[in-house]
C-alpha cells in the first residue's frame, strides 16, 4: 500500500477517535444557561458532536472495508479472516470482559444470558458500547465479504451493485411493510444498515486500489453523491448522508503527505483511546458536572471545557497504559490493541 495513504489512515483514525470521545462524553445540560444565546450556542455545539460522530463511524466503516478488500480474493479470504480474528474479535471480547469485571467490582450485576446477548446478539449495546462497530465489521468481513467480492468482480458490476444496494438499504430503513420493519428494527440492525454504504464504498476503493488510481476513484465517489442528489427529493437526507460517507476515502486519497504529522507516537494510542474512554472516563462525567455546576460562566464554555477535559483524560490514560504495558508485557499490549502498536510485527494497515 502507498505509504502516504497508510499514514493518512493512521492520522485520521486518531482524529476521528477523538471525535467519538467528544460525542460519547454526552450532551451538556444547558438548563443553567445565562441567557437564550448561551443556551442555543451550547445546543449547537451538542449537535456538532453528533455530526462528528456520524462522520467518525462512517470513517471507521469505510476504512475497515478498504483494508479488508485491499488485495482480497477468494484464495486469501480465510487468511484475511484469521487476521480479523486477532485484530477485531479478540480485542472486542477482551474489552467486554474487562468492562464486565469493572462493573462487577463497583456493584453492578448482570445475568449471564444478558451478558451473552449484549456481547454477541446485537440486540442491545455491548457492555463497552462504542466497540459495537468492531464486532459488526468482523461479522461483515466473515459473512458479507464473499458476496461483495462477487458483486465487485469488475468495476462495471461494482457500480451497478453499489447503486442497487444503496436503494435497497434505504428501502429497508424506510419501508412500512410489517415483516421487514420488524427485522430492521431489531437491536442494532438499523444502525448497521445506516453505515453499510460507507463500508461498501471503502470496499470498492480497496478492491480496485491497484487498478483504480486517484482520479478514477474520485469519479466513483462523485457518481455516488450525484446518484444520491438525484434521489434526494424522494429519499430525504440521502444526499447529505452520501456526502459524509464518501468523504473518508476522498480525504485519505487526496490528503497530502505532511512529514510533521507522520509517525507520531500518539497515533499508537488510537485504539486504546477508543476502547478505554467510555467505560473508564465517561463514567466520571457526573462528578465533573457537579464540579463545574457552581462556576458562574456561560454553559457554552463549560460544555467545551468538560468535553476537552474528558478527551485529554482519555488520551492520557491510553498513553499511560500503553507505556506501562510496553515495559511490562508488549504481547499483552498487542493483544489488547489487535496489533495496532509498533511492539507487534503485524501492520494493522497492511490488510
Amino acid at each position: 500500500m502507498d505509504k502516504r495513504i497508510s499514514s493518512n489512515i493512521k492520522i485520521f483514525s486518531f482524529v476521528v477517535s477523538c471525535f467519538m470521545v467528544l460525542f460519547h462524553a454526552g450532551m451538556y445540560d444547558n438548563s443553567n444557561a445565562i441567557n437564550q444565546f448561551d443556551r442555543e450556542l451550547s445546543e449547537l455545539i451538542n449537535y456538532d458532536y453528533k455530526l462528528l460522530a456520524f462522520f467518525g463511524l462512517s470513517f471507521f466503516f469505510s476504512v475497515t472495508g478498504f483494508l479488508l478488500f485491499y488485495g482480497l480474493n477468494y484464495r486469501n479470504y480465510l487468511k484475511k479472516i484469521e487476521r480479523r480474528v486477532h485484530s477485531l474479535l479478540i480485542p472486542y471480547l477482551i474489552w467486554q470482559a474487562l468492562v464486565l469485571i469493572k462493573d462487577l467490582c463497583i456493584g453492578r450485576r448482570y445475568e449471564i444470558l444478558d451478558v451473552l446477548l449484549r456481547t454477541f446478539g446485537l440486540e442491545l449495546w455491548p457492555l463497552n458500547g462504542p466497540l459495537w462497530y468492531v464486532y459488526v465489521v468482523f461479522l461483515l468481513a466473515l459473512l458479507l465479504s464473499p458476496v461483495l467480492l462477487l458483486m465487485f468482480s469488475s468495476k462495471r458490476s461494482a457500480w451497478i451493485s453499489t447503486f442497487a444496494m444503496l436503494i435497497l438499504i434505504r428501502f429497508l430503513k424506510q419501508t412500512s411493510i410489517e415483516p421487514v420493519r420488524i427485522v430492521v428494527s431489531y437491536g442494532l440492525f438499523s444502525r448497521i444498515l445506516t453505515y453499510l454504504p460507507a463500508y461498501m464504498i471503502g470496499a470498492y476503493y480497496g478492491r480496485f486500489y491497484e487498478k483504480n488510481r486517484m482520479p478514477e476513484s474520485m469519479v466513483y465517489s462523485l457518481a455516488v453523491v450525484l446518484f444520491a442528489y438525484l434521489l434526494d427529493f424522494k429519499i430525504s437526507g440521502f444526499f447529505t448522508d452520501m456526502v459524509v460517507m464518501t468523504l473518508p476515502m476522498v480525504l485519505i486519497f487526496i490528503f497530502p503527505s505532511i512529514p510533521k504529522l507522520e509517525n507520531r507516537k500518539i497515533y499508537d494510542y488510537t485504539f486504546l483511546i477508543y476502547a478505554l474512554h467510555h467505560p473508564f472516563i465517561v463514567d466520571l462525567k457526573g462528578f465533573i458536572d457537579e464540579g463545574l455546576a457552581w462556576i458562574p460562566i456561560p454553559v457554552t464554555i463549560l460544555n467545551i471545557f468538560e468535553h476537552m477535559l474528558i478527551l485529554a483524560a482519555s488520551v492520557l490514560l491510553a498513553a499511560g497504559l500503553s507505556k506501562l504495558l510496553e515495559k511490562l508485557s508488549p504481547k499483552i499490549l498487542a493483544v489488547l490493541t489487535g496489533g495496532r502498536t509498533p511492539v507487534n510485527t503485524g501492520d494493522s494497515t497492511s490488510g
